[in-house]
């Protein structure tokens, strides 16, 4: 059915007009969201710590790193956070993921579920490949121009100026693939579809 019937929680729904909003100034990342999946299985997100804190255009940058505490690399992620020159917060099992994005600038994350609240959000992102049931929809984003795919982990800087670049033009496409509304998309869809054939309304 497409990204518009996405079920989000409703959340972020209401973040979303206040998080397009606020989209429209930004012209550097000062706020960067890292959010590999719960799990985390490759520890991207250690990686991606790291290669931040080398990039010099992102020196006076916040980081916020989510994570879940069924990561076996939680001690490892809030050790890289510590030993970082950036100011490194890392949430553990946060239930407030929509208001975290509405606060970024970017995004770095996998293409999976989560893809759907970051585009609710109009949030600019580059992404990772980190399932095999994750390529179409990585295919997809890139095709719409919503995000910028990262096939490599290594060397985060090579697309960082492409993204900061094109932060307003993400936004702007990526809020277009998905509203936050899905629940409602569906409540209407299937009531569209499940009236007796030939029925007339009162």
């Amino acid at each position: 059915m497409g990204p518009k019937y996405a079920l989000l929680r409703p959340e972020f729904a209401r973040w979303r007009d206040k998080s397009l909003e606020r989209r429209r100034d930004v012209t550097k990342p000062k706020n960067i969201l890292v959010s590999l999946g719960g799990v985390d299985p490759e520890n991207i997100s250690t990686d991606v710590i790291n290669q931040l804190s080398l990039i010099s255009t992102l020196a006076d940058a916040e980081v916020n790193v989510v994570l879940g505490s069924q990561s076996k690399y939680v001690s490892v992620v809030k050790m890289a956070a510590e030993n970082s020159c950036l100011k490194v917060n890392v949430h553990v099992d946060t239930n407030r993921m929509a208001e975290i994005m509405c606060k970024a600038d970017l995004a770095i994350g996998a293409c999976g579920s989560t893809s759907w609240e970051r585009c609710a959000l109009g949030l600019p992102s580059i992404c990772y490949v980190t399932a095999d049931n994750q390529v179409d929809i990585a295919l997809a984003l890139e095709k719409a121009e919503a995000v910028i795919i990262k096939r490599d982990i290594d060397e985060l800087s090579s697309v960082m100026n492409s993204a900061i670049q094109n932060l307003k033009k993400m936004s702007v496409r990526s809020s277009l693939v998905c509203d936050g509304f899905g629940a409602k998309h569906v409540s209407i869809f299937l009531g569209n579809n499940t009236k007796p054939s030939g029925s007339n309304s009162m």
